[in-house]
């Protein structure tokens, strides 16, 4: 800066010179963007407020999608509804084993027997006779059990059996008769002639008596049996029910009549004490076939109610037979 001086000698002050653009306070620069940012920026007291949606419509979200209703809590449920899944929906209960058809307390209906077997016996007739104590008691069933079908039945197919095996074997003698009859009039016999014709879905019994598994009993569906033929009997005649018998039973007495003369009788008498001191029927099998084809041999064990043989042959037969003596001998010391 230089010093001027006047006309009268004296200096001049000295000329303000503008300071740089630069030289502003910082708070004099930052007034300029306060006022802008204010503009921009709207007083919150000043806000609008949000638009009222009309009654009836969900609230609308940021970009305008109108929210989803937040889901009640579900209200809480008895306790037999608590088993439901995660989206309330029930479970699928687990099928509940329901019994074969006429057992488990659902009776069959007796119609279909009595097509099956083709008797000239009316329906309400043919159920009579199966009718067992058990159920009469707990229904009081006022036609009765068939007990008293069962003893008539019983002098019938034992009078039947005894009249086929003397017309029909004129050369055999009495003993090898008797063991014949009194294999084909057994209770396991006419039990397992129950089941081949199919008595056992369509017996009457009682809660009790069915939940013992009183349908596969042998005593059950012999008994049934008989009772069958004592109403074929009383209805049809002995004619009718003789008829009836010898197809159940017929090719039994021949099996057996033929297996005694052939092999010896250890077999018929086995079959005989078995029946008579178990109620039950001998069981063989072969255990083991050892040898070339023309020159085998067999090794069968026979069982009954938990006695057991074993027999060795050069055939099937003849192994049995052997066997059949091991255990006939046996049973005979009881």
């Amino acid at each position: 800066m230089t010093k001027t001086r006047s006309r009268r000698g004296k200096p001049k002050a000295p000329e303000e010179v503008p300071a740089p653009a630069q030289g502003r306070s910082a708070r004099e620069r930052a007034a300029p963007q306060e006022k802008q940012a204010t503009r921009s920026r709207p007083d919150r007291r000043t806000r609008a407020a949000p638009k009222k949606e009309p009654p009836g419509q969900p609230p609308k979200g940021r970009k305008g999608q109108a929210q989803l209703p937040q889901r009640e809590k579900p209200a809480a449920q008895p306790p037999a509804e608590r088993s439901r899944g995660r989206r309330g929906k029930a479970p699928i209960p687990a099928p509940v084993p329901t019994p074969a058809a006429g057992h488990g307390g659902r009776e069959r209906p007796i119609q279909e027997l009595s097509n099956k077997l083709r008797l000239k016996l009316s329906p309400e007739l043919l159920e009579q006779s199966l009718l067992h104590s058990s159920y009469v008691n707990e229904r009081g069933d006022p036609r009765g059990s068939n007990e008293r079908l069962e003893f008539l039945g019983d002098a019938v197919i034992d009078l039947a059996v005894t009249h086929y095996l003397y017309a029909q074997y004129p050369d055999a003698d009495e003993g090898r008769l008797t063991k014949a009859k009194s294999v084909a009039v057994s209770r396991p016999m006419l039990s397992e002639k129950a089941e081949e014709i199919g008595l056992a879905p369509y017996l009457r019994l009682g809660k009790g008596e069915e939940a013992n598994d009183g349908r596969s009993r042998v005593s059950n569906l012999g008994n049934a049996f008989e009772a069958l033929v004592a109403m074929v009997f009383l209805e049809q005649g002995f004619t009718y029910a003789a008829s009836f018998i010898l197809k159940c039973l017929e090719k039994d007495i021949q099996r057996f009549l033929e297996e005694s003369s052939a092999t010896g009788d250890y077999k018929s008498l086995l079959q005989e004490t078995a029946q008579r001191l178990f109620d039950c029927r001998p069981a063989y099998k072969i255990a083991e076939e050892t040898g070339k084809e023309h020159h085998k041999e067999f090794r069968v064990t026979v069982s009954v109610s938990g006695h057991r043989a074993v027999g060795r042959g050069r055939s099937k037969k003849e192994a049995e037979q052997a066997a059949a003596k091991q255990l006939y001998l046996m049973l005979e010391e009881f």
